[in-house]
């Protein structure tokens, strides 16, 4: 837990000082590799788009997106325009030819950004254009973790009726989306993924459950919620 706390000080140090906007997501937690990630993040982010606003309060190592070397758009960048919220300027690049599954340097989706940022309209456009729900970025994170980050429950409700794997955890932690709702206190969200038979019980390679990624960061009713729902007996059909 002590290792989640260093990330997230350090993620949000970084992203503050580079003044992204509110839905930046952050980046890698250990210390032997927070030195490297953050000088690569502080490069990548250069390229700002109107309407920026306050930095993200993101969760747990989730990384900053590199929109540079990326097919532009209307003189935006079609990572860019999801990240924003930009549904015409992502239905233009679409239309243009560029796949709906296109990947950055990072290996994020345009269906993982507009994820983080709650931009359901986005999300369902890209969703209706045929993106993989479930393709993972570099460091294994899908776009339902990246959702479950922040107060996104309408693009967490449709990832999940597209099929999106809610028990899926990323390759570098083991964190779940479960855990990353949790560590964030994102109770509705946290609710939404139970319902779908999202795993209370699993453990990251630190040990901790997602009630103790709540309780860690002091929401309390969230961590009990977690602990009495892992306490009970689990679905036998549970999503994977």
């Amino acid at each position: 837990m002590h290792r989640l706390f260093l990330a997230i000080c350090l993620a949000a140090a970084l992203l503050l000082g580079i003044g992204c906007r509110r839905e930046r997501p952050e980046q890698q937690a250990k210390t032997s590799q927070a030195a490297s990630t953050s000088a690569s993040a502080q490069a990548a982010v250069q390229p700002q788009t109107e309407g920026a606003g306050e930095a993200p309060k993101p969760v747990a190592k989730a990384p900053a997106p590199k929109p540079e070397n990326h097919p532009a758009v209307a003189g935006d960048t079609f990572f860019t325009a999801a990240l924003d919220g930009k549904l015409g300027t992502v239905q233009k690049a679409l239309a243009g030819g560029t796949a709906v599954d296109t990947a950055d340097a990072e290996q994020r989706t345009a269906l993982m950004l507009a994820s983080f940022n709650g931009h359901a309209n986005v999300v369902g456009m890209l969703l209706e254009a045929g993106a993989d729900v479930n393709l993972r970025d570099r460091v294994g994170r899908t776009a339902l973790m990246f959702a479950a980050t922040g107060d996104n429950i309408d693009a967490v409700n449709l990832l999940l009726e597209a099929g999106a794997h809610v028990n899926l955890a990323d390759g570098h932690e083991g964190w779940t989306a479960l855990m990353f709702a949790a560590a964030e206190g994102q109770s509705e969200v946290v609710s939404a993924l139970l319902k779908r038979n999202a795993n209370p019980k699993l453990r990251d390679t630190d040990g901790d459950s997602a009630a103790d990624f709540a309780s860690q960061r002091g929401h309390r009713e969230l961590a009990q919620l977690l602990t009495n729902v892992g306490a009970a007996p689990q679905p036998k059909h549970s999503a994977p």
